[in-house]
């Protein structure tokens, strides 16, 4: 109840009117987003594993047919084949005809009836299903190959795409690639002639970056857009580093699930895995510069949070006041308050500053979600409207 002879004042601290923040807090996002600071990401702008919704993995390419896949086997380097008439995976070359060539290849890619495969420094290009070797071409440091809807073979290294013709001559001028936060992965055109492209860190995860046809320049996105791309749909559902499972018509055009590892053996759901979702920090600081309540010793009175704390995450808000804005509070001073309640009362000594600490902290997986806070101030009870005698205890 607040009916004292004091006229009560608030202030607010959200993305409208600022947080007043002493210097970026780190592994905090949102500071101008009303929907409120958060744990950030541990790499922003990376993008999970729905990209291979739109896009084939290295190790997977389509042939020419809905049915008509191509593997490439991490061990042995085999290239297996899969077809509507054949549907578990069977070697594309018997072995008295396999060429035998590959070292340490990193990526299969197809179109019609061409298949290509590449390593660091070669790339093979075969005609009619794997028959007849077309093309050999010597490259440096590979890193990622795709062909575009007419026919021309990308290749990206790790600072620059190529385009080679069906004989594997060179097309068109180099693009230099930007910095991509890690190394080539995956590149993809979609049916209007833009390039995709996929980078993976040294951590695992991946980063998406898109060129509009015509355009030279890669520049970052993010799943929206490849969302809204003219990119056929892969069929895949989970990729993961134990294998891959696939959607596709079964019979009277019922979608089936079938899941192999990446040596194309039958494998279950529960054996190929899930995504695990893109790590969030687990803990992070939002401190404030002093808070002027343009009173002297001014008495604080209360603390409200606009908040969503899910299970297994907290919010520790801790205050402490003074007179001199210039001096850092002493670590005793801070008072830590609640990290379950959004509202409560403030227990400091009197002073025109105050200053705000509120720790976020979550399991990687959620975070808390901060949109507001309100500082009510000065202290105005009914408790004051009582004779001294009454206020001694």
């Amino acid at each position: 109840m607040s009916c004292g002879p004091v006229d009560t004042k608030f202030r607010l601290l959200d993305a409208y009117v600022g947080w007043s923040e002493l210097g970026v807090p780190p592994n905090l996002s949102g500071l101008d987003d009303p929907a409120g600071l958060r744990l950030a990401l541990q790499n922003p702008g990376a993008v999970t594993a729905e990209v291979w919704a739109y896009m084939l993995p290295p190790h997977l390419a389509r042939g020419c047919g809905a049915c008509d896949w191509y593997l490439l086997t991490p061990a042995h380097a085999r290239l297996l084949r899969r077809q509507a008439c054949h549907p578990e995976w069977q070697p594309l070359w018997t072995p008295a005809c396999d060429p035998a060539r590959f070292v340490a290849p990193i990526a299969v890619a197809a179109w019609q009836h061409r298949v290509a495969v590449a390593d660091t420094r070669h790339i093979w290009v075969w005609d009619r299903d794997g028959r007849s070797l077309v093309a050999e071409i010597g490259i440096h440091d590979v890193a990622a190959i795709g062909y575009t809807g007419f026919g021309d073979l990308l290749a990206a290294t790790s600072h620059e795409l190529r385009r080679f013709g069906p004989a594997g001559e060179p097309r068109g001028q180099r693009v230099q690639l930007p910095a991509l936060a890690g190394r080539p992965h995956v590149i993809a055109a979609d049916r209007d002639g833009g390039l995709w492209l996929v980078s993976k860190r040294v951590d695992g995860t991946l980063r998406l970056w898109h060129a509009p046809r015509g355009s030279d320049s890669f520049v970052s996105a993010g799943l929206d857009d490849l969302r809204a791309a003219s990119l056929p749909a892969t069929g895949l559902s989970v990729v993961t580093d134990a294998g891959f499972c696939l959607v596709e018509s079964g019979r009277g055009g019922i979608p089936s699930t079938r899941c192999w590892n990446w040596y194309g053996r039958a494998a279950s759901s529960a054996e190929v895995g899930t995504v695990p979702a893109l790590g969030l920090h687990k803990t992070a600081e939002l401190l404030t510069q002093p808070l002027d309540s343009g009173l002297p010793r001014c008495r604080w009175h209360r603390v409200q949070l606009d908040a969503d704390v899910p299970a297994g995450t907290g919010l520790l808000v801790q205050v402490a006041s003074t007179d001199e804005p210039g001096i850092a509070p002493h670590p005793r001073d801070w008072r830590p308050l609640s990290n379950t309640a959004l509202d409560f009362l403030i227990d400091q000594p009197p002073g025109r500053y105050l200053l705000l600490r509120i720790v976020f902290s979550g399991d990687g997986r959620k975070t808390p979600v901060l949109r507001r806070v309100r500082l009510d101030f000065p202290r105005s009870t009914s408790l004051d409207s009582l004779p001294p005698v009454y206020r001694e205890n």
